[in-house]
């Protein structure tokens, strides 16, 4: 065969590969729009092995993305092979790893490492990158990867992610979520002094917002594990006022006062004690 023919024989080849891709591409859409899912997963899957020998263009890259992105989402929304939708979104974030349906498929695998797989460690890698790709809702992604250190037990790196994003995003709405995280770790760790001055940013920064109670009360916490009952009674006094939730601040009031009048008592013992 002479090179006239071969390179005939190689572009009619290519052509019918690429005819094909588009057929099978636009079944499968077809069969999904129609709720066939697992007809629909079959066919784009079927689509991956033809992809696998065809040439490496624009055409059939984005083929492969697009048949990647909905293969993940069939197996994670219908049919719930939640085991095979993290496959897709994985290899899509390996071979694309900047296009679109890549950062779709990292928020959508960080949830299924963390809902279904209780991988917490996966999950804050795929959130750590959303948060580092300065894309709209970094500064959620950011907390995200905070919390789930808490959630962790590893209070020290979560205190890390909630400094990092406050000073990042001091504007964002979760700022003061962060802030708020990072005096719950210090209490959680038993560091109730270092607790306070957190809640007390909180309470300067947004004084008009719900968090300011909140804090308030939580600072109220710290005092009365510091055993300072009369200053845990004044800050529960004064997040009554505005808490969302004022039968949580009543009782921890009667347990201050509780704590209050035993230091009363000891103390007057005390007293008799020395001039006896």
């Amino acid at each position: 065969m002479n090179k006239l023919a071969i390179l005939v024989a190689s572009t009619l080849f290519f052509a019918a590969c690429q005819s094909s891709v588009e057929v099978r591409l636009e079944r499968a859409r077809e069969l999904s729009f129609a709720g066939q899912s697992k007809e629909a997963a079959a066919e784009y899957g079927a689509l991956l092995t033809l992809l696998e020998g065809a040439e490496s263009n624009e055409r059939n890259d984005a083929a492969k993305v697009e048949t990647l992105a909905r293969l993940g989402d069939l197996r994670y929304l219908t049919l719930r092979d939640y085991r095979g939708a993290a496959d897709a979104y994985r290899r899509l974030i390996r071979e694309a790893p900047a296009s679109e349906e890549a950062w779709a498929a990292r928020e959508k695998l960080a949830d299924l490492s963390r809902r279904f797989f209780d991988d917490l460690n996966e999950a804050i890698a795929q959130w750590q990158a959303l948060a580092a790709s300065g894309r709209p809702d970094a500064d959620r992604f950011s907390y995200l990867v905070a919390k789930s250190y808490f959630e962790l037990q590893d209070y020290e790196q979560s205190r890390k992610e909630c400094n990092d994003l406050a000073a990042r995003h001091p504007d964002s709405k979760w700022a003061a979520d962060a802030l708020f995280l990072l005096g719950t770790a210090w209490q959680f760790e038993g560091k109730h002094a270092e607790s306070i001055p957190v809640f007390e940013e909180i309470e300067q920064r947004w004084p008009t917002s719900e968090f300011a109670p909140r804090a308030r009360f939580q600072i109220g916490q710290s005092q009365l594990a510091l055993e300072d009952p009369e200053s845990a009674l004044a800050s529960y006094l004064e997040a009554l006022k505005r808490h969302p939730d004022p039968q949580t601040v009543q009782a921890e009031i009667q347990r201050a006062r509780r704590h209050l009048s035993e230091a009363v008592r000891l103390e007057a013992r005390a007293k008799a004690g020395f001039r006896g």
